[in-house]
């Protein structure tokens, strides 16, 4: 039997939303974009900035609607005609910290396989893993791409010395205000304490108590389904082979 190369095809979120520059709603829901991870020399550790009003006029934390805590506990994939190529997680044990309860203990990633046998990859999406523990910050509804707003997702790691949160970038998160996060070392899931870290109740409360100044619509439902309105167009690039 001859073995079939599959090919992969890589879209970033931009070129996706070039596509849909009609979509005003998609516009405002991008997950991206609204923060950045920056490192530092001279050994600093790296810093993740809430972007200034020079870049973003709306303070990121100002469309959270629901910031909760799960375990997922599976994945599968699932292709739609008109929401595409999706991967979904299956999410346990949801503790909500602020907002309303989400109306699904599932939710979906844009990204898969397609029918002909390629695999769509979307830059910029946080990375979710199965097994493991989260703290997601959500908006009221959905983009195509994800729920998840802004790329806040932070997974909750046991130590020793207590559980600590983790961030995008890998990193500790050492502080957390309106202003941003900051991070220390990086988490290597190694048995020993890491030497700083701020303990998950106390990050849940800086920021929850950062996106109530801000404005954040606590107050309204939450849907971590696609958003219904949008139908996925992307552009043909050229395949990317993988082994």
């Amino acid at each position: 039997m001859t073995a079939t190369k599959r090919t992969r095809r890589r879209w970033g979120l931009l070129a996706l939303l070039l596509l849909s520059m009609s979509t005003p709603l998609l516009c405002a829901s991008m997950p991206t974009a609204n923060i950045a991870i920056e490192g530092q020399g001279g050994g600093a550790q790296p810093t993740l900035k809430i972007a200034s009003p020079a870049v973003v006029p709306r303070h990121p934390l100002a469309d959270v609607a629901s910031i909760f805590e799960a375990t997922v506990s599976s994945t599968y994939e699932k292709y739609d005609s008109e929401l595409g190529p999706r991967t979904y997680f299956v999410l346990s044990d949801i503790i909500v910290h602020a907002g309303m309860k989400p109306d699904s203990n599932e939710f979906s990633h844009l990204g898969g396989k397609t029918p002909n046998g390629q695999e769509m990859v979307v830059f910029d999406l946080p990375e979710v893993l199965q097994g493991e523990r989260y703290v997601f910050f959500v908006s009221a509804r959905a983009s195509l791409y994800t729920p998840i707003w802004a790329g806040l997702l932070f997974s909750v790691q046991d130590t020793p010395s207590g559980g600590v949160v983790v961030g995008p970038n890998g990193h500790i998160v050492t502080g957390a205000s309106k202003a941003g996060i900051a991070f220390g070392e990086s988490f290597s899931g190694a048995p020993a304490a890491p030497t700083s870290g701020m303990k998950k109740s106390d990050f849940i409360l800086a920021m929850t108590s950062a996106a109530a100044e801000v404005g954040a619509p606590f107050e309204v439902p939450v849907s971590l389904k696609p958003d219904p309105g949008f139908s996925w167009k992307v552009a043909e690039t050229s395949p990317v082979p993988t082994e």
